[in-house]
Order: structure tokens, then sequence, then C-alpha cells
């Protein structure tokens, strides 16, 4: 242009500022662009926040209404949970009063139970005392009575005799002839009985050799006292006692636990017949009974340790056949009647009792009857159970259980 029109040639000042200019509004149309596209940006992040925004507070207007809901169904579930909490206050409350009254019937006719006894009791003293007994005769020999004659013949009776494969009687015969035995000679021994627990207490005391050694001396004197019955059953059965004898021993070498606790619980056996002198009140009964599960509880572990095990073994069964198992479960048929013996011994000597007074007293209505001895009996039986240690062998576990029928 300045080329074709001179006129309109600028100077060179006029030329440079309008280029100067040109630049600054080129650099100025650059930042506009770059502040636009900023702000369209910043207009994206916004309307972005807003969506999540918004999105957030429908998610919490949803919120709301869900624990809405979950509050009306605490509510509902509060309220019937208090309905049932009411009704089983309602049903408490009656089954109370029905127990009252079973508790009542159940006082009354204990009282009627126990007036009964009394009243047979005072009978029964009467007649003893209004009944003139005939002198004896002292010219003539002591007879069997009829009851020992027919407890003999009953006794020969219900006896099978069987043997096993070895020709000696099988377990089960001479069981039944042990059984027998002991039943007979029981009523005649007492007294020597009761004489041996005297002596056993004296010279045995409360360690376990001590008690070893009398009650082996007092099995030996049982044993002798048993010989004398076992002739007249063995006579009655037509059998030999040589075969007898030999079977017994045939089962004992071999380590037969069942047919060893027989012979063992002869002593206890002869304890059965035993009759109570000394009476014992409901009370004391009970205190008796919380005393013996404390003992259990104190004193299981001690006796029945592997050192006394040991001991049984070494000084009892130390030339029998069988294994160590079985030998182990002999031992613990003699530790169950060392920890009898100590049990006992506790009791004598804190109340003055046997166990036979104890067990007469246990037949008294006022305790027979009574719910909380019954239940202090339970948790004894129960408390044995967890203390007692169990055989290893599937015999020694028939044994034990067949020592407890004995001893019942």
């Amino acid at each position: 242009i300045f080329d074709l029109q001179p006129e309109l040639k600028m100077s060179e000042d006029t030329q440079a500022k309008i280029k100067q200019l040109t630049e600054k509004l080129f650099e100025s149309q650059g930042k506009i662009t770059a502040k636009k596209k900023e702000n369209e940006e910043i207009t994206n992040r916004i309307n972005a926040s807003v969506k999540e925004l918004e999105e957030l507070a429908q998610k919490a207007h949803q919120k709301e209404r869900e624990l809405l809901i979950k509050s009306e169904k605490t509510n509902k579930e509060k309220e019937e949970k208090k309905q049932k909490i009411t009704e089983l206050k309602r049903i408490v409350e009656s089954d109370k009063g029905a127990l009252e009254k079973e508790r009542n019937e159940l006082q009354a006719t204990l009282e009627k139970i126990q007036g009964e006894a009394k009243k047979l009791q005072d009978e029964k003293f009467s007649l003893l005392k209004e009944h003139k007994f005939d002198p004896i005769d002292e010219t003539k020999p002591l007879q069997k009575d009829e009851e020992e004659e027919e407890t003999l013949e009953s006794i020969v009776k219900s006896i099978k005799i069987a043997k096993n494969d070895q020709g000696f009687l099988n377990v089960d015969t001479i069981t039944a002839i042990i059984e027998g035995c002991t039943s007979l000679c029981g009523r005649k021994f007492k007294d020597q009985v009761a004489d041996n627990r005297k002596k056993l207490r004296a010279k045995g005391g409360q360690e376990l050799e001590g008690y070893l050694e009398q009650s082996g001396k007092e099995l030996g004197q049982h044993t002798a006292i048993y010989q004398q019955t076992e002739k007249d059953v063995l006579e009655a059965l037509k059998l030999d006692k040589n075969m007898m004898d030999k079977s017994i021993e045939y089962y004992i070498q071999h380590g037969n636990v069942q047919v060893l606790a027989l012979m063992n619980m002869l002593g206890e056996k002869l304890k059965s017949y035993l009759t109570g002198s000394k009476k014992i009140s409901k009370q004391q009964f009970i205190e008796i009974i919380k005393d013996k599960m404390k003992f259990i509880e104190e004193n299981s572990k001690k006796i029945f340790s592997e050192e006394n095990k040991r001991i049984v073994v070494q000084k009892s069964f130390a030339n029998i056949q069988g294994s160590f198992e079985q030998k182990e479960d002999m031992s613990l048929v003699v530790l169950k009647q060392y920890f009898e013996y100590r049990l006992g011994l506790f009791i004598f000597n804190k109340y003055q009792v046997e166990d036979e007074d104890i067990r007469d007293a246990s037949q008294e209505p006022e305790i027979q009857l009574d719910v909380e001895v019954a239940q202090l009996l339970v948790e004894m039986e129960k408390a044995i159970y967890e203390h007692m240690p169990k055989p290893n062998t599937k015999q020694g576990q028939e044994a034990l259980s067949k020592g407890e029928e004995l001893k019942k």
C-alpha cells in the first residue's frame, strides 16, 4: 500500500508503534483464548460437582428413608419383645404359684408319710417289748437257722455250672459262687468285720503301705471265713474245691480283673451286713454329704496318682501275669477300696459315725424324701464319676462296674 500510495507512507516510528500494538493485540487474543479455555474447564468441573452433589443428595435422601424404615422396624421389635417379656413374667408368676402349691402338697405328703413311719416304728417297738422270747437251751448244739438253709438252697439252685475251653470254671460260674458265698457268710461275721476296721485304722493309718499290709491280713481272715461257707456251697453243687481254687488262680494269674475284684470286694460285702448304732439328723446328713464331695475333689488326684498305682502293682501284683494295662486296672480296684477307706476315716474322725450309720440314716423318710438331699446325692455321684479314673481295658471297666454292683 505504501509503495502504491507514497503519500500514505508513515514514518518508521509510527510503523514501529503499529507493529508493537499489533503484537500486543495478538498476545491479548492468545490470553483471551487461554482464559476462555480455562473458564470452560472450570465450568465443566462446576457442572461435575453439581452433578455429584445431586447424586449425594439423592443417596442421603435414600439413606434417610432406609433409616426411617429401620427405626420403625426396631420400634416394632422392641414392642414385640416388651410384650413377650410381659407374657413371660405372667407365666412365671403363674408357675410360681403352681410350684408353691405343689411344694406345699409334697410337704404335707411328706409329713403324713413321716407320721405313718413313726407310728409303724412305735408299733414295732411296742410288739417287741410285749413279746416274751423263749429261753435258749444251751444244752442243744447250734443248728443252721431255716433262713440260712433256705438261702443256701436258693443260691445253689441259681448257679449254673459251665467251663471254659481250658477246662476251668468260666467267669460267670465263679462270679455266681463267690456272690452266693459272700451273701451267706456275711450274716455270721459282721462283728469281726467291725473289729478288723478298728485294727486297720489303728495300724494302717492313712498311708497306703500301712493300709495294704493290714488289709492283706484282713483279707486273709475274710478268706478263712469265706472258705467254710464255700465248702458248704461246693458240696451242695457237687463241685471239687480244687477245681474252684485252680479256676480262680488261673484267672488271677492271667490278669482277669473281674475275679480279682470279686475276691477283694469280700470285705465290702461283709460291711453291708453291719447295722448302724448312731442316729444322724437330716442337717448332719447334709453336712456329711457336702464334706464327702469336698474330700473327693481335694484328694482323688493324690490317691489315684501314678506313684500309688506303682506301689500297689509292686506290692500286690508283681508276680501276676498280664499286661501293664491289666495290672494298672488291678491297682485301680485296690486304690478304689483305699479311697473309700480314707473317705470313711475322714468322716469318722470329724463326725464319729460309720458308713452303716450313714446308710441307715439315708433310709429314714425325712432324709430319703428330702429334695435337697436328693440333689446333693446326685451331685456327689457326678463328682465321683468325674474324679475317679477309668480302667484302661474293657475287662477292667466291666470289673469296676461289677464291683459297684457288689458294693450296692
